[in-house]
């Protein structure tokens, strides 16, 4: 007989599976980069990408919000909290701008 899992183990395997989406999402990218760029896939184009790669524990960071198991759950409040994130990632959040005119 199994036993459920418990919050810390669902926590980890949340984690464990946002990390290796959000790494197969780059190499992904970084994939078709290399096809439509023209430059072979390789050691030598990942490594003048490494920033690229870097991203990704800033976006496992941002992402902590939506492992809790009442969210995580629910599609609609994983999207909202990964959607909040990523608009003061990208600052399209209007409370966060600065609406000043240059110099002023």
């Amino acid at each position: 007989m199994s036993r459920p899992l418990r919050t810390s183990e669902r926590r980890l395997v949340l984690f464990v599976g946002d990390g290796l989406a959000v790494t197969v999402a780059v190499l992904l990218a970084l994939w078709t980069w290399s096809l439509t760029a023209g430059f072979p896939f390789g050691p030598t184009f990942l490594r003048a990408r490494a920033v690229w790669l870097l991203a990704i524990p800033l976006w496992l960071t941002l992402l902590v919000p939506t492992r809790d198991a009442g969210i995580a759950l629910d599609l609609k409040r994983t999207t909202r909290s990964a959607g909040s994130w990523f608009d003061k990632l990208t600052m399209s959040d209007p409370s966060i701008v600065d609406n000043q005119p240059l110099g002023g």
